[in-house]
């Protein structure tokens, strides 16, 4: 697999978005990870037996909502876990600052 990277909880998804990942699947994440990764709009999915599969620059397309990954380049297909409808809300809002401006402007202007 790719070369592992230390970095501070609290740094790391920021840090992963600023170098253009566009979503991070593992087989697992730490709660304070996975958070912090949906807060910022950074997608994150669960997808047990996602290492053996790949190498270094194999292609990866997944689907969030339906919860699935593929490796484009040798074709095989996993089952990962959905993300339930509020955090796919979250991701596509742009993170959950958009999220709470959004609420406050609809309570603003009621």
């Amino acid at each position: 697999m790719g070369k592992a990277v230390a970095v501070c909880r609290r740094a790391a998804p920021p840090s992963f978005k600023a170098v253009g990942m566009a979503a991070v699947v593992a087989e697992s994440f730490a709660r304070i990870f996975f958070r912090n990764a949906i807060n910022i709009a950074l997608p994150v999915m669960v997808c047990p037996g996602i290492q053996s599969p790949f190498k270094d620059g194999n292609e990866i397309e997944i689907d969030l909502g339906a919860g699935s990954a593929k490796n484009l380049t040798v074709g095989k297909y996993l089952e990962a876990e959905p993300l339930p409808p509020n955090i796919q809300h979250i991701l596509m809002s742009g993170g959950l600052v958009e999220v709470t401006k959004a609420k406050l402007e609809k309570r603003a202007s009621a």
